[in-house]
């Protein structure tokens, strides 16, 4: 799986967490194993670095990054909100925007597959959804790859 840059649900493992992150593997098992959960995709660890790369950012991260007392909580949140910065200013390759964009618009035929082979009360469910809301519905959850390591914690701490 290793360099795409988004995935299914039903693609990933718990062994992918390199890639998708510890919410994202997750979620993948847990379509794995047909439990009751809003169908998705995840956007990998391999599409940051292609947005990093075009835009040029790894060296002024890394630069930021460099200087920062990490017994400071204060220089840290400084660091953090300069990086921000420079993200958020940042274009997002329109090869990696068209990717999304395409995964987003075949999220209702491919929810719509996946809920044909589940339960009843999920049927009525996204039935009833569907008629009060646009489908499809989504969340978007931040899952860094090393967030949920027993070196590093830092569950909870994004913003998304």
């Amino acid at each position: 799986m290793r360099k795409k840059h988004i995935v299914w649900f039903e693609e990933v493992t718990k062994d992918d967490v390199d890639l998708v992150g510890g919410k994202g593997a997750n979620l993948g098992e847990m379509t794995r194993a047909h439990l009751p959960i809003p169908y998705g995709f995840v956007v990998t660890a391999e599409a940051y670095y292609v947005f990093i790369t075009a835009a040029k950012l790894q060296k002024q991260i890394e630069d930021a990054i460099s200087i920062v007392n990490f017994e400071s909580p204060r220089e840290l949140a400084q660091a953090s909100e300069h990086v921000q910065g420079l993200i958020l200013k940042a274009s997002i390759p329109n090869s990696l925007v068209n990717e999304i964009l395409h995964f987003y618009d075949n999220l209702v035929m491919k929810e719509e597959q996946y809920f044909s082979q589940e339960s009843t009360m999920l049927k009525k469910t996204l039935k009833r959804f569907s008629s009060m809301y646009s489908l499809p519905l989504v969340a978007v959850r931040s899952s860094a790859t090393a967030e949920d390591l027993p070196t590093a914690s830092f569950a909870g701490q994004q913003e998304t």
